[in-house]
């Protein structure tokens, strides 16, 4: 096997040992041979760094921060460990598919991608049933999509991929995960790689399996983390580089509008929960957010239709 197809699966973990025995033997069940695992542990309180170690030994690289730093610094340490030619992300509270590697590898060499992605599977904890794709969450064609440009990667805010990255481009530019903040980072850093020529292709295999409804997972405190992520992509938006771009500034403001709809939306739905009347202006949103809901099941519906019974058999393998 030739020196540009080892992978280096870089786990991140944060008080995951509930979910990390599956996250690491998916990955190191992959069907492509020529696979390293890395696990960056960042100040687990519960256990999850000494359990790897007892369990997994010498068949992980594993790295525990001194102190809790945050997803992207624990992204950036696995990145700079890795010895691959390929980056891959999984955070621990998640799993793969056996021929997840191997079916990216495939699609990079097919379309000369430096970054490629697929779609994700979101199965509710505890039982994993599907309750959505990621794809079908966020409106996104569940077809393949090659050399997206940055103002359409932007366009359809698709930040929340879990991609596969040359590390050799990594290494060349030195862009990495921003460390200065613990949500969003991910599109900034694909944001950053796109803006730098790298040509990236999307592929609508599930094999990415994202777990929901885990209560310590960050993504389940939604509303307070909106004005972060507006900040940033205003702070995108302020670029002069941008600004020259057209098609990227427009599509930077219509995130920011979009963002501040959802963010007006989460919060009207915390006043009813809370028993309170959302002021009139915000119900638009709630509207919205209902409507999403109900063509997301839609769909959901659709291709479990489709492919229900195979979805269904990869679940119960893993």
């Amino acid at each position: 096997m030739s020196a540009d197809e080892r992978i280096s699966i870089v786990v991140t973990t944060w008080n995951a040992r509930a979910w990390i025995d599956r996250a690491l033997q998916s990955a190191l069940t992959q069907t492509h041979a020529d696979t390293e695992v890395i696990v960056v542990d960042d100040a687990s309180t519960d256990g999850t760094a000494d359990h790897v170690e007892q369990q997994y030994g010498a068949r992980v690289l594993l790295l525990r921060n001194a102190g809790n730093r945050g997803p992207s610094a624990s992204r950036n340490r696995g990145i700079d460990a890795a010895t691959g030619a390929w980056f891959m992300q999984l955070d621990g509270d998640d799993w793969i598919a056996p021929e997840r590697g191997a079916h990216l590898l495939q699609f990079a060499r097919e379309t000369a991608s430096d970054i490629v992605a697929d779609d994700q599977l979101l199965v509710l904890d505890g039982s994993d049933e599907p309750i959505g794709t990621n794809f079908i969450a966020n409106g996104f064609a569940r077809r393949a999509q090659v050399e997206l440009t940055t103002a359409q990667f932007v366009r359809r805010d698709l930040g929340w991929l879990k991609p596969m990255i040359r590390l050799d481009l990594l290494r060349a530019t030195g862009i990495r995960y921003p460390e200065h903040i613990r949500y969003g980072e991910d599109f900034l850093f694909l944001y950053a790689l796109l803006q730098h020529g790298a040509r990236f292709a999307v592929m609508p295999e599930l094999t990415y399996y994202m777990r929901r409804g885990n209560t310590g997972s960050l993504t389940t405190q939604r509303d307070p983390l909106f004005a972060q992520v507006i900040a940033g992509t205003r702070a995108l938006l302020a670029d002069a580089h941008a600004q020259q771009q057209h098609d990227i500034a427009a599509a930077l403001t219509t995130r920011i509008q979009h963002l501040e709809q959802l963010q007006r939306g989460e919060r009207a739905i915390a006043s009813l929960r809370a028993r309170r009347l959302p002021r009139p202006g915000d119900l638009p949103a709630v509207a919205q957010k209902i409507l999403s809901k109900i063509s997301s099941q839609l769909r959901l519906a659709l291709l479990l239709q489709e492919q229900g019974q195979e979805i269904r058999r990869q679940l119960a393998s893993q």
